[in-house]
């Protein structure tokens, strides 16, 4: 287990350019791209939402990796955050391995809990801009972040851009974190610091439609799935591992699988 720290601050698009060349005439580095796809799961219920805790399948340019995320802390942009990786041979939850992994015993019930139900709610899609600098002494990782969420409603794609950047410490003192952040903020008047991560970001963007936390009241998730109408990802009653064939409505998922 890790723990994440990073701050978080909203990007206006008008912004990015200038972003970009900050952070390279700061680093003297152009940084390099690196393209993600994740896929983000709940339950139709949101319970893991609702916990706090994000669960992630994300493809990157080496392969695809899957992630919990469990409860943590926001103040300020500052996140800090229990966190399992690990990669997948492919595009399939290993839901057993994750349980195996995860010491957090709540965070482990809850997904133990929601395993039968888990469905795909949405996607994100964007182009990471990634430096490494060392900042007041300690090791940073500097990420700008442009590109979309996206949901199928009602057999429409809705759409949401994702527009931020990141500072994740990866060793030293977390003072370093803000001081950098705050040179950032100086730099570029507009930014913002951004407290909700991009799970409960996407709920929200999307909550008019139809997934909403429990603070707004939670609706059907017959009526809701980021890949089209009433499609959700079914569990393997063996391997419990996700997969993405069409199945029936979720009560009927594992023996469906």
């Amino acid at each position: 287990m890790g723990i994440e720290r990073e701050i978080k601050l909203a990007l206006p698009p008008e912004l990015a350019d200038a972003a970009l060349g900050c952070l390279a005439e700061l680093t003297q580095d152009e940084g390099r791209d690196v393209p993600l796809d994740n896929i983000y799961f709940d339950t139709p219920s949101l319970a893991l939402t609702n916990a706090k805790i994000a669960l992630r399948l994300r493809k990157t340019p080496e392969g695809w990796l899957q992630t919990l995320k469990a409860a943590g802390t926001a103040e300020g942009g500052l996140h800090s955050r229990h966190e399992w990786e690990m990669p997948v041979s492919t595009d399939r939850l290993d839901i057993d391995a994750l349980e195996r992994v995860c010491d957090d015993s709540a965070a482990r019930d809850t997904l133990r809990r929601a395993a039968p139900q888990l469905g795909e709610i949405f996607r994100t899609r964007f182009t990471r801009r990634l430096w490494r600098l060392e900042h007041e002494g300690a090791q940073i990782e500097a990420a700008i972040d442009r590109g979309e969420v996206t949901a199928e409603v009602d057999g429409e794609t809705r759409r949401e851009p994702i527009s931020e950047i990141e500072l994740e410490l990866l060793g030293g003192d977390e003072h370093a974190l803000h001081a950098l952040a705050a040179e950032l903020r100086t730099a570029l008047p507009g930014l913002a610091p951004e407290n909700i991560n991009q799970t409960r970001q996407a709920s929200s963007s999307f909550s008019d439609l139809v997934v909403r936390h429990a603070s707004y009241g939670v609706v059907g998730a017959d009526d809701f799935d980021a890949r089209g109408p009433r499609r959700v990802r079914a569990i393997d009653s063996t391997s419990r591992a996700v997969s993405t064939s069409r199945v029936v409505p979720a009560e009927r998922a594992v023996s469906a699988a």
